[in-house]
């Protein structure tokens, strides 16, 4: 799966949870661990869809769970 394409559909969810990314970056570091992330529930062919797997994983980042 393209980083790039993971990383502008993550861009978009934190928007919906009211965090712009020009205004606080993400480490690249945490870009990375996101992305990861992403990629495997999509190798894994977990269940849900891929909105379902990024607002989890975003929410999990933003409530300090991941």
């Amino acid at each position: 799966m393209e980083q790039k394409w993971i990383e502008k559909q993550l861009t978009r969810v934190f928007k919906q949870y009211g965090r712009t990314l020009e205004e606080q970056p993400l480490s690249e570091q945490d870009i990375k661990r996101l992305v990861a992330q992403v990629s495997d529930r999509y190798q894994t062919k977990a269940d849900g869809t891929m909105d379902d797997w990024l607002h989890d994983i975003i929410y999990s980042y933003v409530t300090n769970e991941n």
